[in-house]
């Protein structure tokens, strides 16, 4: 059957208990397949030099991330152009998707990835901070258990073995990092196999963008539900902290990691913004940080009077490269946070009550409780994201520029409040740091 195939035409297709193909008059080669139940699938098809027929289908009509019909036809001219000019690209795809693993699909995509062609929910190329954490997650899980499987042959129950396999630590180890003295703990759980099938399912993905498979199979697989740890009382948290803090200090814990662990605790930064914060983009006059990369892009920020007392202190304030540099690489940026944070949050040192308030909390969870303290403030949804750098927050660079006394001001409450529920001295006028006002 051959018709002029429109939104209209499609729309008013009815089922007819049979299975059967309309082909378009106006682009030969593209058609629509009508399965018995109506539901109905774009096509290519040509015959190659030899004589063979072949056939694609380019996805379902008014499916949810499937083609339009506008991009359906422009995919078929695609493949339709380079078969006028001798190729058989239905062919190769099929050559390739045959002989394709999950090792070289994964390859394929975080090549892709850095290349800047696989975009976040944002709409933005993957920062290098979430490209590392994928290229953990395929070397540790991913490549270790599905690695050698045919991508052809990957079933929605693989994916859900996987899952399992993640979650009771068949792929757990410890090895070398490469790193001076360093290790990496490659750890399963419900959490880490919840993450990382989420990554194989992108991966999946753009297989099917590709046209090495027709459908995702991790789609709809279930995973352990996201058992997010409560702060329960932020201030019995940030109290347990500041003593442990003291403590650590005391008992001669490095300068960087008491000090980063105060950064956070103030501004909720994400551990990795503060670990590798360079003095460049520190700016103590107008009180801002000028993030050049963070998880969701360049970051401008308020920086409020308690973090700016705590970069003061440091030594080499003010200076050059890392605001906390390795204490034995030239140029590095310092990487033992996670080992110290154990360190400070279980010291003997500390009380029962202390230790079980920091039982299972990361450096994470401060930026949790920046927000939770910011809410419990009565600042705004936006004023929050602004300080803590949520892109879904929608307040952008310029934005900040705009309200920059507001956000300042509303920073500095925020990290007075955090200061003062870890015992710090409340803020006396002669402390205030007073920065220029602009028209």
């Amino acid at each position: 059957m051959r018709a002029k195939i429109t939104l209209p035409f499609l729309r008013n297709l009815k089922p007819t208990g049979r299975e059967f193909f309309i082909w378009d008059e106006t682009m030969p080669g593209f058609g629509v397949r009508v399965k018995p139940q109506g539901t109905a699938s774009f096509l290519v098809q040509h015959k190659t030099t030899d004589g063979r027929t072949r056939r694609k289908t380019l996805g379902t009509f008014g499916k949810s991330g499937h083609p339009t019909l506008q991009q359906a036809r422009q995919a078929a001219q695609k493949i339709l152009a380079e078969v006028q000019l001798g190729a058989d690209p239905i062919g190769d795809a099929r050559a390739k998707r045959d002989a394709m693993t999950v090792a070289t699909l994964c390859a394929e995509y975080l090549s892709e990835a850095e290349a800047g062609r696989i975009l976040n929910r944002s709409g933005r190329p993957k920062a290098q901070s979430t490209l590392e954490t994928d290229r953990g997650r395929i070397r540790q899980h991913i490549l270790p258990l599905l690695g050698k499987k045919r991508l052809d042959e990957i079933t929605r129950q693989d994916i859900a073995q996987f899952i399992r396999n993640v979650e009771i630590g068949k792929t757990a180890r410890s090895e070398a990092s490469g790193k001076l003295r360093g290790r990496t703990v490659v750890t399963g759980g419900a959490g880490t196999a919840r993450r990382t099938a989420g990554l194989l399912s992108g991966i999946l993905t753009f297989a099917v963008e590709q046209g090495y498979i027709a459908t995702n199979v991790a789609h709809g697989v279930k995973r352990s539900s996201d058992k997010k740890r409560t702060l329960g009382d932020v201030t019995r948290l940030y109290a347990a902290l500041g003593r442990a803090l003291d403590a650590a200090e005391d008992c001669g814990e490095d300068w960087r990691a008491i000090a980063l662990v105060r950064l956070i605790a103030l501004t909720g930064m994400r551990r990795s913004e503060a670990v590798n914060l360079r003095w460049s983009e520190v700016h103590r006059s107008s009180g801002k940080l000028d993030l050049a990369s963070s998880k969701t892009g360049r970051s401008v920020r308020p920086l409020s009077r308690g973090a700016i007392d705590v970069l003061d202190d440091l030594p080499g304030a003010w200076g050059q490269g890392f605001v906390f540099p390795a204490p034995r690489i030239d140029g590095a940026a310092y990487a033992s946070l996670p080992n110290a944070w154990a360190r400070i949050t279980a010291s003997p040192e500390l009380d029962e009550q202390d230790r079980n308030s920091l039982a299972k909390t990361t450096p994470h969870h401060l930026r949790h409780a920046v927000a939770s303290t910011g809410h419990d403030m009565g600042l705004s949804v936006p004023t929050i994201g602004a300080i803590l750098g949520h892109a879904s927050s929608g307040v952008t660079a310029g934005y900040i520029h705009v309200v920059d006394h507001a956000l300042r001001s509303a920073a500095d409450r925020l990290g007075d409040a955090v200061a003062e529920a870890m015992g710090g001295r409340q803020r006396v006028a002669d402390k205030i740091v007073q920065f220029p006002q602009y028209q």
